[in-house]
């Protein structure tokens, strides 16, 4: 895992916790009391946390203004920029497109200002505001309850509203928690997943987009079965038995060694 990426779970188990322990961070990452330490010093630097004797605490200041979920935004790891560039070129001038949740879905919308006269439709509040800054989109932001899912600003129950009815994607960027080929695709937060659900059954292209230790993992809420997606983008080799699968089902998996050959499509 990349340092960012750590840093970026600690964030959000502050968020969800207000507190956090150096030995159970170290339990759980597998790394030692002195990495977590120098993990939290460049936390608390950076004003989202205080240390304390064990451990450290969410600074109630920096909740309250509503800056943590932009700090983990910033807290991108490489591999989730990879996988955003590649679904980027995926993106064509004059798209209706739904796009997802969370930190890859995120980041794509900040690398996709050359396109143009994009409609998007979005969920995902942080992505709604980078979109924005490019005059000729037409961003969609859903109706429904809006929070924070896994340190992002969104919206997790848009199908409740009847927003979504009579939307028609060419299509929908979701990023997922957990894949596996007997249970399918899945992720955290139950009214998301219902989300998910409602958006890819009005496209034809369901692009999943997911960190390779999000495969052979199982999530809360299922999304649907594995030959759901048209197509994979994740930036490392996956397990064997998941490019066998979707090579079988005529699934084009995506991965960042292969970028420079989109590019050049």
């Amino acid at each position: 895992m990349f340092a960012s990426e750590r840093r970026k779970k600690i964030c959000q188990m502050l968020m969800d916790y207000k507190s956090v322990d150096v030995s159970r961070l170290s339990k759980l990452f597998n790394i030692s009391t002195v990495t977590i330490r120098k993990d939290l010093e460049l936390l608390e630097s950076e004003g989202i946390l205080t240390r304390t004797h064990g451990g450290a605490i969410l600074n109630d200041s920096f909740q309250q203004q509503g800056q943590a979920p932009d700090a983990i935004e910033d807290m991108c790891n490489p591999e989730e920029s990879q996988i955003a560039t590649i679904a980027s070129h995926f993106i064509q001038d004059n798209e209706f497109i739904f796009l997802g949740t969370g930190s890859i879905c995120t980041q794509i919308s900040k690398i996709l200002t050359e396109k143009k006269n994009l409609t998007i439709v979005t969920n995902n509040i942080s992505a709604a505001i980078h979109l924005k800054k490019n005059p000729e989109f037409n961003v969609i932001i859903a109706s429904g309850t809006f929070g924070v899912y896994n340190g992002y600003y969104g919206v997790m129950d848009a199908f409740y509203t009847g927003f979504l009815d009579n939307m028609y994607f060419d299509k929908v960027f979701i990023a997922v928690d957990g894949i596996s080929l007997n249970t399918g695709y899945s992720v955290d937060n139950s009214n998301l997943c219902l989300t998910y659900q409602s958006v890819c059954a009005k496209t034809g292209e369901v692009i999943v987009c997911a960190e390779s230790s999000k495969f052979s993992r199982n999530s809360f809420a299922r999304i649907g079965a594995p030959d759901m997606a048209t197509k994979i983008i994740t930036a490392e080799a996956i397990p064997e038995e998941f490019s066998d699968y979707f090579y079988n089902h005529n699934i084009p998996v995506y991965h960042s060694y292969r970028l420079d050959d989109i590019q050049a499509d």
